[in-house]
């Protein structure tokens, strides 16, 4: 690949189709500038700018963030902002989404006024600590894909004549880079050189356009009635036998027996050895302690349980849990707040969780996890940090509500077209059962329709006030249980730490009644929500049976043969979507496809999934290849602190290590009977239960007027 010929700035305008589930008819446009930098194989180059785009973009503290995104000129960063390094030659973009048409050059302004302003000034020496820690955390972090995370860092460099041992070795990136910061302006000169002074330069504008699909659609079918048009006979009738042999090979049996595989009798029949927990009380908290080699990290997970909470506070959690470490706290504002997390830990994680009873599934307990981690010197100023967040957090700030607000609103909408598939399936599964519904309510379609309801509200003095009496509910107790994973030599410094946050906690104990209300199963309906784009997102969940039960590693294992041996072949090969198969959760399995440019056909092909199933066409070798699946993921290297987190996790639901044992047993024992018998009894015999929801092209007007379909448009 040759080098790339500098050329002067362009600008380039373009229309798309417009953002799904009624975004802001007014904050339609994006826009990105973006220059080309330096060779992929100049790692030092690479390694400033990396730091330079974090500087300059990531957190309250970086300028851009404070321009741009706390101006609320625009909703969020546009795609292609910060460094790519992923190109023989990199590139740095800075852009935003969700602005009004008439303020890009405004935006543009900013751009240039921020890039001027840093290459006098610089950045604070402080904030480059904070980046400068959190690549020292990187390096300590250790990982399961080990391997994986060494080749992904190196190949990019390596295919393009770079030595890739040189991308290993960061402790002498840093020492040099701190060398040349000691010697004068250095960051400063960089963003001269690149981000300045550097001409090549593209600035792309995308413009939201209602008729953008129909022009496509009606293209597409100008295009394809020349193309008929100019066939001739012969290229007919090779286009047929084309087809023809296509068809053939998709339905033909391909034969593995050449490949090099396990068998499921390689497998070990036992549980594989989980981490060793030990309980202690601390202030009347269990508190799980499991010595791990973790590097000279220190990891610290704390869950409350949380209470029922009044219907109209409860879509409000997932904001709660978002905003928590970004509001500030009485103490200090969130600029400062985020200063003190990047300098002393792995960052502060706050996040709302549901578990299912094993044995029952209308038992339902949740709980609020607050995780950070940090080097074994920053042990004390985590729990610091910790107690803070948990107790004196401040919510006052509407100004900066509503920028997150409208941060995670972008992000939303971008959300449903690359994962599309998941909102349709958790749409699909809410009406079965108390955990499916708030599933729904805090991660769903519903969740999406309320954040952009609250997005529009003139005045979020009411938003703030609900935060701060859900943070009473849920942080206003005691934790319920608390995990430290570190290395032996750690323990002390945590405990102590531990014990103060422990210290200035509630210390009354509540339990989780947040599944405790009535529930009511919903309708099983059909469900067609239009979103702009020319593919669907199909998924068909029916209900099962709790983790404990029998029929469920049967209903696992059934759920890995549709996949990939008939769904693959008819949604994907066949259908022409991206991509297509069948989940499985205790209590449900999901069929589902994504990008996907048919709705009945696919629907069509999970029913014949099912009685293809309950006919037992499949063989004793796709059971095979399906355990052997399901025991390469349940048997998965893990990292020392996912080691340990899975096993604590584990005593939340009450999960035992004969309980796994005896579901392992299970899987191994699952037989073709066993496959042919669930599927007819849950998937076929069940077929009226099942619930459909498609996220679909508008497109598709026939779903409006068909009565066995209830249509929407958010």
């Amino acid at each position: 690949i040759g080098d790339q010929p500098r050329l002067p700035p362009r600008r380039i305008t373009l229309t798309c189709p417009p953002a799904p589930l009624g975004a802001d008819p007014e904050r339609t446009t994006k826009m990105c500038t973006a220059v080309l930098t330096n060779k992929i194989t100049d790692l030092f180059e690479a390694f400033t700018l990396n730091i330079i785009s974090s500087l300059l973009l990531h957190g309250p503290n970086a300028p851009m963030h404070q321009r741009l995104i706390e101006s609320n000129i625009g909703l969020s960063y546009a795609p292609g902002t910060g460094y790519d390094a992923n190109a023989k030659e990199t590139s740095f973009g800075i852009g935003l989404q969700g602005i009004r048409p008439q303020d890009v050059e405004t935006v543009e302004g900013i751009i240039n006024e921020v890039l001027q302003q840093v290459a006098r000034d610089g950045f604070p020496p402080e904030q480059i600590e904070s980046v400068l820690h959190q690549i020292e955390l990187g390096q300590k972090h250790v990982t399961a894909n080990f391997g994986m995370t060494v080749l992904g860092a190196t190949s990019s460099t390596w295919v393009h004549g770079g030595n890739p041992v040189d991308n290993l070795e960061v402790n002498k990136l840093i020492a040099r880079f701190r060398e040349q910061l000691a010697e004068g302006p250095y960051l400063q000169a960089k963003v001269q050189q690149y981000l300045i002074d550097n001409q090549h330069r593209v600035t792309l504008v995308m413009n939201e356009d209602a008729e953008y699909m129909q022009r496509e659609v009606e293209d597409e079918r100008r295009r394809l009635r020349e193309e008929g048009r100019a066939l001739t006979d012969a290229t007919r009738r090779e286009i047929s036998d084309l087809a023809k042999e296509l068809k053939r090979r998709q339905e033909a049996k391909p034969d593995v027996s050449v490949l090099p595989t396990l068998r499921v009798s390689d497998i070990p029949r036992a549980v594989p050895v989980s981490a060793k927990l030990d309980w202690q009380d601390t202030r009347g908290v269990p508190v799980a302690w499991s010595a791990q080699p973790t590097n000279g990290l220190v990891y610290f997970r704390a869950v409350t349980a949380i209470p029922e909470l009044p219907a109209e506070l409860s879509p409000y959690l997932p904001l709660f849990c978002q905003v928590l470490t970004q509001m500030g706290t009485e103490r200090r504002d969130h600029r400062e707040l985020a200063h003190k997390i990047e300098l002393h830990t792995g960052g502060i994680g706050v996040k709302a969780q549901l578990l299912k009873d094993p044995h029952d599934l209308s038992t339902v307990t949740g709980y609020v996890e607050l995780a950070s981690s940090a080097l074994e010197r920053n042990t004390a100023p985590m729990f610091e940090l910790l107690n803070e967040v948990a107790t004196v957090p401040s919510f006052n700030d509407l100004q900066l509500l509503r920028t997150h607000i409208a941060q995670h609103v972008a992000n939303l909408q971008d959300s449903i077209i690359s994962q599309g598939h998941s909102f349709a399936s958790i749409f699909a599964a809410a009406p079965f059962r108390v955990d499916s519904r708030l599933n729904e309510e805090w991660h769903g379609i519903s969740h999406v329709a309320f954040m952009q309801r609250l997005v529009q509200q003139d005045d979020l003095s009411d938003v703030a006030e609900k935060l701060k009496e859900i943070s009473r509910l849920v942080l206003g107790h005691a934790a319920s249980k608390c995990l430290v994973t570190a290395e032996e030599r750690s323990f002390a410094a945590a405990q102590r730490g531990l014990d103060g946050l422990l210290a200035g906690l509630p210390s009354t104990l509540v339990n989780s009644n947040i599944g405790s209300a009535p529930f009511s199963p919903g309708p099983k309906a059909r469900t067609y929500i239009a979103v702009p784009g020319a593919v669907n997102y199909i998924a068909k969940c029916m209900p099962t049976v709790p983790w404990s039960h029998p029929d469920d590693p049967k209903l696992q294992v059934l759920s890995k043969v549709l996949s990939s041996i008939y769904l693959h072949r008819e949604v994907r090969e066949k259908g022409g979507a991206y991509g297509g198969g069948a989940s499985f959760g205790a209590g449900s399995v999901s069929f589902y496809s994504y990008r996907d440019p048919h709705v009945t056909a696919t629907l069509d092909a999970f029913g014949a999934s099912a009685r293809w199933a309950a006919n037992g066409e499949f063989s004793d070798q796709d059971i095979e290849e399906a355990k052997l699946s399901i025991f390469g993921d349940l048997d998965a290297p893990l990292s020392p602190s996912r080691l340990a987190s899975h096993e604590f996790h584990r005593s939340l639901t009450g999960i035992t290590l004969p309980m796994r044992q005896e579901r392992r047993d299970r899987l191994f024992a699952v037989s073709r009977n066993d496959l042919a018998d669930v599927a007819r009894r849950y998937l076929v015999d069940r077929e009226a239960e099942a619930s459909v929801c498609v996220l679909g092209s508008e497109q598709n007007t026939q779903f409006q007027t068909d009565p066995s379909w209830q249509y929407r448009t958010e």
